[in-house]
């Protein structure tokens, strides 16, 4: 976990994340979800999506240049995500502030 909030802005793979820690992609990926009650790319993108909302809120960034600066590479991936844990597309949240 320390690992994905240090480096959330960069890619994170799986393999590598089980590399930390000493464990197979598969088994590190079940070990997680049993500890921390959902997948880690779940427990990533939603990290990520809580980072968007800060810079979203703090700044005048451009949605896109959010996106990349908390590490989607995909815009519309980007979007997709956030609305599925905000309820509202990026643009919607930052004007209902």
């Amino acid at each position: 976990i320390e690992y994905i909030h240090e480096n959330y802005a960069g890619p994170i793979s799986l393999p590598d994340l089980a590399k930390i820690c000493f464990m197979s992609p598969n088994y590190f990926c079940h070990y997680f979800k049993q500890e921390i009650g959902k997948p880690p790319i779940a427990f990533i993108n939603e990290y990520r999506i809580q980072k968007a909302c800060q810079i979203l809120t703090d700044s005048e960034l451009p949605v896109s240049q959010v996106a990349l600066s908390v590490g989607f590479d995909n815009f519309s991936y980007f979007i997709r995500k956030f609305r599925e844990y905000k309820n509202v597309t990026p643009t919607e949240y930052r004007s209902h502030l």
